[in-house]
């Protein structure tokens, strides 16, 4: 947590913003409007944010940076940022009180998921099986490349629901599936 006045000078800063930031002096803290002006992929979102919380609104967004916040921290980083006006004044006007919260590692975790299961898809769609999925009206919904290989499906005009199960299977074996 940070808080600043209008003219975007810190009143306070928490221990958990300083260890964000790797410093250890508060004479050393930045304001988020500060430290985010020189990162063009957040400087729009938070010049937006402080304007949102001057005006009385609360605002949040989560922004990517290609690098941390501490000097030398390499690799890609996700913040969630909200912004608010706080009714205590510092000279007749309102203060604006900034959350910050590194939430790479679970952007992380959600990449890795999302990418296990283009794995999984990967793997199901050039399995030497065929594999299909249908709703319960018969409706495919998704038939893998191998299947559609074999029976002639293209699937880039395929549509999920455009087939039936009586559209791949004689009427001697239908009954089987329902």
């Amino acid at each position: 947590l940070v808080v600043a006045d209008y003219e975007n000078r810190i009143v306070y800063a928490n221990k958990a913003y300083t260890r964000l930031l790797g410093i250890s002096g508060e004479d050393e803290v930045s304001s988020i409007e500060s430290l985010f002006s020189r990162r063009p992929e957040a400087s729009d979102v938070v010049y937006k944010m402080a304007n949102a919380a001057k005006d009385g609104s609360s605002k949040s967004e989560e922004v990517r940076l290609s690098s941390g916040l501490k000097n030398g921290e390499e690799g890609a980083r996700w913040f969630r940022l909200g912004a608010r006006k706080v009714d205590s004044s510092v000279g007749g006007k309102p203060l604006i009180a900034w959350q910050i919260s590194d939430i790479t590692r679970d952007r992380v975790a959600q990449e890795n998921a999302f990418q296990q299961l283009q794995d999984a898809i990967h793997y199901l769609d050039h399995a030497p099986a065929g594999f299909v999925a249908s709703e319960e009206s018969g409706a495919l919904v998704y038939v893998n490349a191998t299947l559609a290989d074999w029976l002639g499906i293209d699937l880039t005009r395929f549509e999920p629901g455009s087939m039936k199960m009586q559209d791949i299977i004689s009427a001697d074996n239908i009954a089987l599936f329902e």
